[in-house]
Order: C-alpha cells, then structure tokens, then sequence
C-alpha cells in the first residue's frame, strides 16, 4: 500500500527554511534585499518554503546543476 507523506515532509521543509531564514535575518539586513536567487540541489523542493520568508527571491535558471557549474569554472581556472 502507498503512504502519502506530501504533508509531513512539506511540514518539515517549512519548519527547516524558517529556523534558516530566522538565522539569516539575525546575521544580515534582509530588509534592504532587491533580488535574490535561490540555486543547489533542494532549490526547487523548497522553493515555495523560501518564498514565504524572503518574497523577492527566484528560482535560479537551472538551480539544480548550478553548483556544478560553478565548480567547473573554478577548477578550469585553477
């Protein structure tokens, strides 16, 4: 038999990116962001989440391979 566990993992996501957001806006001016792009691997899984705690972000164009990209230009220039 299947298990819906939608709820349970989107609790668990809501409740992770706000304890994050709330240690972000402790350390930095939240207040004074313009723009804002989300990127890595749980991007897009937890998007929605982000959005409720800092309204100007997006979604970064290929936000799960971002970071693998990143890494490649840094090694091509090392």
């Amino acid at each position: 038999q299947d298990v819906d566990v939608t709820k349970q993992v989107d609790a668990i996501i809501d409740n992770t990116v706000r304890k994050m957001a709330s240690e972000i806006q402790s350390k930095f001016n939240v207040k004074s962001i313009r723009k804002l792009k989300l990127l890595g691997g749980g991007a897009y899984p937890t998007y929605n989440a982000w959005k409720q705690q800092f309204p100007p972000i997006e979604l970064s164009n290929e936000s799960q391979f971002v970071n693998s990209e990143i890494f490649d230009m840094i090694a091509k220039s090392v």
